[in-house]
């Protein structure tokens, strides 16, 4: 998925986790949780930049891709969320821990649609999936990160079902932010 479709299903796990616990926040914290959502649900892929120094190029191959990383596990993001969660001293840090973990679930379970994640890492490297990704038209390696991403984005992106499902968060979470005070 691209970064604001991550940011979008970020924010709708956030805000149904808030809605579910009703925390006892002001509402500045709890949009303040909000706008980490975001954040959060986006930050899950900068381990690209470590994929990009591997390979000196933004085209997967040789089975380097980022979501083969420690970082783009789900036992890193419950390690990190579960630290914070226990190591905070006030409400407002607890949840803002529990954001974080919707958040970073939410990246996980929108990349396992087709692209697939390592949920059972480590005992496991397999990458699972619901649907496997049509990615062999991927033979774009430009000096220009922007006619690279371009490119993929209209003859890869847009062919995934991911897309479609990237459009439908982004709508629900544009109606949520503009329907909620």
């Amino acid at each position: 998925m691209m970064p604001y479709d991550h940011a979008a299903t970020g924010y709708l796990f956030a805000f149904v986790l808030l809605k579910i616990l009703h925390p006892a926040l002001s509402l500045d914290q709890v949009n303040s949780l909000l706008l980490w959502s975001l954040f959060w649900a986006v930050a899950v892929d900068w381990d690209m930049i470590i994929s990009f120094i591997m390979l000196r190029s933004v085209r997967i191959r040789n089975n380097v891709s980022h979501r083969r990383f420690l970082t783009h596990t789900p036992i890193f993001g419950l390690v990190i969320g579960l630290s914070i969660y226990f190591l905070s001293d006030s409400l407002y840090a607890q949840y803002f821990a529990l954001v974080f973990l919707a958040s970073f679930t939410s990246h996980m379970v929108v990349d396992s649609i087709e692209i697939g994640i390592m949920w059972l890492w480590p005992f496991s490297k397999k990458q699972y999936f619901l649907f496997e990704a049509n990615t062999d038209s991927n033979p774009y390696i430009h000096e220009s990160l922007l006619i690279f991403y371009i490119k993929m984005f209209r003859n890869v992106y847009m062919r995934m079902k991911t897309f479609y499902v990237g459009l439908v968060a982004v709508f629900a979470a544009l109606v949520i932010f503009f329907m909620n005070p």
